[in-house]
This record gives structure tokens, sequence and C-alpha cells, in this order.
């Protein structure tokens, strides 16, 4: 299977269906890119921690699971900041935020976008 021709979806869905072992089940290999590779690039948090180990500069981030959560992280972030869900089709549900009427709303629609089972 190559993913990469499927664009974000097929990414997803190559990346669930080598974490549930059904690829492994039928016998399919994914090429053009590795599965774990596909959920460093997809997961925030991993894709952090793959950047700090390589010793390569982040702009600061933390995840938040929750509106709460993230209006802490804010206090710590400042604005302006950018909001990135995960998982999400292109990107959406984020944007770049300049004040706290305009941060709550894109992070109260991301939070729409993303399932109940992904971060934010």
């Amino acid at each position: 299977m190559l993913p990469n021709l499927g664009g974000q979806t097929g990414l997803n869905l190559s990346s669930q269906l080598a974490q549930e072992g059904i690829l492994e089940k039928y016998g399919v290999q994914i090429i053009g890119v590795k599965a774990d590779a596909i959920e460093r690039g997809e997961d925030r948090q991993a894709f952090k921690n793959t950047m700090v180990q390589l010793g390569i500069e982040m702009p600061r981030s933390e995840i938040a699971l929750s509106l709460e959560e993230a209006e802490n992280i804010l206090q710590r972030i400042d604005l302006p900041c950018v909001i990135r869900p995960a998982y999400t089709l292109g990107g959406t549900g984020g944007g770049l935020v300049y004040n706290l009427e305009e941060f709550q709303v894109v992070v109260t629609e991301a939070f729409q976008q993303v399932s109940s089972d992904r971060f934010l």
C-alpha cells in the first residue's frame, strides 16, 4: 500500500490499519513511508518528541484536551498563537488567533473537528 497517494485520508487510514494489526493480518506492506513515521508526523506530541530528540528547535507548544486546558496553556504561551488540531484533514479546525475571543472560537471548533479518541 502506498498511503502517500491518498493524502491525509490515506495516511490516517494506513496508520490506523497498522495499529490495529489489520495490515499484518493480511500481509499488506506499506511502501513509501513507515507506519511509525506516519504516527510521528500526525501525533502532535510524538512529532514534538521526535524534533526534541533530533535537537530541532520548535515553537512553544502544549497539548490540550479541553477548552479549560487550552486556556491554561495560553497563559504560558500567550497571543498570538496557532491552534493545530491533530488528525484533521488539511488543518481543519485550526487557525492563527490574535485575541481571547478568537482563541475560544477556534479552540471550540477544533475540538468539534477532532474525534474523541484523538488529541488536539
